[in-house]
């Protein structure tokens, strides 16, 4: 299945607690084992309130595009996606953990929501409240 990707991709962007704009950004390519979705449904969580209020320390954003729950259909894969496995116009669930160090005892244990190290959509890495997301 092949899948026109555009070259830009609308994104909400929130500015502070009662302005976001829409922006046209860039569309990323997947690298390594990423895997890039076009979004088609996202919602807007707890979590996601607390990130634009800065209401929890440890929730501190170090991006502007939220969302960290989404649904979308695979349009592209890196070069070490498993392509069996991950397949071009598959319905795909965006995962609310981007990365994580798969080495400690939290990421050891099958507990990688615990992992020091790892990175959220929405908080580490732009999350899927645009027209793409990749992770």
């Amino acid at each position: 299945m092949h899948v026109n990707i555009p070259f830009t991709h609308k994104v909400a962007v929130c500015l502070d607690t009662k302005h976001i704009v829409i922006e046209e950004r860039a569309t990323p390519t997947p690298r390594g084992s990423e895997v890039l979705l076009q979004i088609e449904a996202a919602d807007i969580c707890a979590t996601d309130l607390h990130l634009v209020r800065r209401s929890i320390p440890y929730l501190q954003r170090k991006v502007n595009v939220y969302g960290h729950e989404g649904t979308g259909r695979i349009v592209a894969v890196g070069p070490e996606v498993n392509a069996t496995q991950w397949k071009i116009g598959s319905r795909v669930a965006h995962r609310w953990i981007d990365d994580v160090c798969t080495e400690c005892e939290m990421c050891q244990g099958d507990n990688e929501q615990l992992c020091d190290s790892r990175k959220l959509s929405g908080k580490d890495v732009e999350g899927c409240w645009g027209g793409t997301a990749s992770g």
